[in-house]
């Protein structure tokens, strides 16, 4: 038998009127199965990112203001399963990039990553390797 290789959890959340961050953050409570080191969600309005995140399980990342402090309409979630080494927090997801212009969640290793850098890097939105993304 093989050994089961569980890769992180991850959300995608739209809707105008709804409770975005209420929903990442109850998603992200129930795919806890799907990584238990650390614990993100960004939201957005369009214009601006609100992010919150950190080590630990879920209910330990976040309190009630952290949610309420994740405004907008469009919003991601994390949950971290260590595939590479490194601390939780500095690995934690989502990514912003350095220009604010997109946040970046994804479930387990990026297989090649060439391809990418050199198009982040000719946008100068890689200034560092910040994590094992």
């Amino acid at each position: 038998m093989s050994e089961l290789k569980e890769k992180c959890g991850i959300v995608g959340i739209y809707g105008k009127n709804l409770p975005i961050s209420k929903l990442a953050f109850f998603a992200l409570f129930s795919l806890q199965h799907r990584g238990q080191e650390a614990s993100g969600i960004t939201t957005s309005d369009g214009k601006k990112f609100h992010t919150h995140k950190g080590a630990g399980l879920v209910a330990q990342v976040y309190k009630e203001k952290d949610i309420k402090n994740l405004k907008g309409y469009i919003g991601i979630g994390h949950n971290r399963y260590s595939t590479s080494g490194g601390g939780a927090l500095d690995h934690a997801q989502p990514i912003i990039n350095i220009g604010n212009n997109f946040a970046l969640a994804h479930n387990g290793n990026l297989p090649s990553v060439k391809a990418l850098e050199k198009f982040l890097s000719s946008k100068k939105m890689l200034l560092s390797n910040r994590s094992d993304s």
